[in-house]
């Protein structure tokens, strides 16, 4: 089997599989390889980075920030935590792991060049921010990358 039908497989099963209990993050695991994250989980480690840069952060501040209750802040943490994205110290202090952290900058990046961009064209800096934090967990990676290219074009002429 070619390696474009077996990925296309996988993904069809992805698509065909349940959800984790709480639909937070849904795993399907093969050789190790391959972890899907959802967008509610992508929301927490984007959170998570985004707060760190002022300090430790705890499960309380994801919530204040997220506006997200404390069991469900409690039960996402036992998720990302059991997935390997986060990690707390005995004082409570998440931390994203290499993992983590890599998902965390993904989403970032996307967030944030697609709010410029979208106030570059004319959109109001409130409802672009709105706007790529829709996009931002939905876009394909080539499609994030042809307009990343479009924008360091743009802006190098």
């Amino acid at each position: 089997m070619k390696d474009a039908e077996f990925y296309d497989k996988i993904f069809k099963q992805i698509r065909k599989s349940e959800p984790a209990q709480n639909g937070i993050i849904s795993v399907l695991l093969l050789g190790g390889d391959l972890m899907h994250i959802q967008e509610s989980g992508e929301m927490y480690l984007e959170a998570i980075y985004v707060l760190s840069k002022n300090g430790p952060v705890r499960a309380i501040d994801v919530g204040e920030y997220l506006g997200y209750s404390k069991p469900s802040v409690s039960r996402a943490m036992g998720l990302l935590k059991g997935g390997g994205y986060v990690e707390a110290d005995r004082d409570g202090h998440l931390t994203l792991t290499d993992a983590g952290l890599e998902v965390a900058e993904k989403i970032f990046e996307r967030h944030t060049l697609i709010t410029g961009f979208l106030v570059h064209i004319g959109v109001d800096k409130e409802t672009a921010a709105e706007d790529a934090c829709k996009i931002e967990h939905h876009i394909s990676d080539a499609s994030f990358e042809a307009i990343k290219k479009y924008i360091t074009n743009f802006e190098n002429k």
